[in-house]
Parts: structure tokens; C-alpha cells; sequence
């Protein structure tokens, strides 16, 4: 994997506490209610990532060395570590 591991660890921080921060509040933050509504795993995945605020993160640290894929692959595992969904 291109992302770093402490890269990937930030993100999974921050994404964790958006969800968490969510909990209650009726608002869909699982990969299978966004595919429910006709959405892909990918779309869920990046979703995520601008609700957590993490697009500067990704502008401004992961571009340096990463393309869409890479990061695209880190989110997966991330989704699957945090067990919001199957990282699909």
C-alpha cells in the first residue's frame, strides 16, 4: 500500500470520530445504506472522507506521493477496520 501507515492512522482517526460524533443522530454512515441508495462502495468511501473534513489532509499531505487508487485502497481498509462495511 502507497499510503503510509501513520497517513493511513490519521485518517482512520479522523473518520472514526465523525462517525462516532454521528451516532444518534439518524445520519447513514455504514457502506451498506449507501449502497442501499443506489451508490458504490467507492462513492461511500470518499463521502466519508469529506464529512470528516479530510479533504486538506488528502490536498495537502497525500497527493505529494499518492494518486486517487492508492488512497482509494487505504479508505478500503480502513471502512473494514473500523467495521462500517466490507471496503467494496
Amino acid at each position: 500500500m502507497k499510503v503510509t501507515d501513520e497517513h493511513r492512522a490519521h485518517m482512520r482517526e479522523r473518520i472514526r470520530e465523525y462517525v462516532d460524533a454521528q451516532k444518534g443522530t439518524g445520519n447513514p454512515t455504514r457502506e451498506a445504506e449507501w449502497i442501499a441508495a443506489g451508490m458504490s462502495g467507492r462513492r461511500y468511501r470518499w463521502d466519508i472522507v469529506r464529512a470528516a473534513g479530510l479533504i486538506p489532509y488528502i490536498c495537502n499531505t497525500l497527493y505529494r506521493y499518492a494518486n486517487d487508487t492508492h488512497i482509494d485502497t487505504a479508505l478500503r481498509v480502513i471502512v473494514r477496520e473500523l467495521e462500517l462495511g466490507e471496503g467494496k
